[in-house]
């Protein structure tokens, strides 16, 4: 093993170059998935995989919280789903809470181990611990949320799809109250990071490529297809493309830039 400690460059074309910092943890980059059909969708169908061989974490980011799963350095799901329904953000931790009834809270889960929990980093909100559902750790994942109005709150149901068993499961319930009063329909974003803090974590040399294709359903059941991603990239390693068997692809790190 070598260390590099400097280059040096001579030439009159060096005069041409500039530098690239380029960070040891790559930054996180956001998306967010569109159907031209399908404006106000009230349920959405997300499959996920990755194809980097670097891990990788990329909930889906909704009104209802984070909800997704992390993947290994194996292209397989990590295990666990990371979902949090947020009472109050790190930006707003100065802030009073909201009154009780106001208040985000979980209704049901859909194994009968899972313990209704919270977290306090970041901010604080609620969320489940004690359920892995990816145990088996699957070359993608599945999962659905859909919304209804219930009185003052709106409320999410959270599902993941069980291959091996070929039926869906469900994750969580829970109740939120929407700002000024919005509708009851599902945004679709997401965003891919890589686990781990900035002074722990220095694999910013490996690209990490997050795979997506999804569906959207309308208040009357009908089917759409995601045609769309968007992102505001911040960074030069940041890009979204589509991969050559059409899924919609996002990627943060590497050295390779064009």
């Amino acid at each position: 093993m070598g260390v590099v400690k400097s280059v040096r460059l001579k030439g009159a074309e060096m005069m041409k170059l500039s530098l690239l910092r380029v960070r040891w943890r790559p930054a996180a980059i956001h998306t967010r998935y569109w159907s031209e059909g399908c404006p106000e969708p009230v349920m959405w169908i997300f499959e996920s995989r990755t194809t980097s061989s670097g891990s990788s974490y990329s909930p889906m980011t909704t009104n209802f919280g984070y909800f997704g799963a992390s993947f290994g350095a194996n292209q397989r799901a990590a295990g666990g789903v990371n979902f949090s329904m947020w009472a109050l953000s790190q930006k707003g931790a100065k802030g009073e809470l909201p009154a009780l009834d106001q208040m985000p809270h979980l209704l049901a889960t859909g194994n009968p181990d899972a313990e209704f929990s919270g977290f306090g980093h970041e901010g604080s909100g609620v969320k489940i611990r004690n359920w892995t559902p990816y145990a088996h750790q699957p070359e993608s994942v599945i999962q659905a949320l859909r919304v209804e109005k219930n009185g003052i709150y709106h409320t999410y149901y959270g599902y993941l799809f069980d291959e091996a068993k070929n039926q869906w499961v469900l994750y969580a319930v829970g109740n939120k109250v929407p700002r000024r009063n919005t509708k009851a329909i599902l945004r679709a974003s997401s965003f891919c990071e890589v686990p781990g803090p900035p002074r722990v974590e220095r694999t910013g040399d490996v690209e990490r490529v997050l795979d997506r294709r999804g569906w959207f359903v309308d208040a009357t059941g009908q089917i759409f297809p995601v045609d769309r991603m968007t992102t505001k990239a911040r960074f030069q390693n940041h890009g979204i493309a589509i991969s050559k068997d059409h899924w919609f692809r996002m990627t943060t790190g590497g050295v390779g830039f064009s």
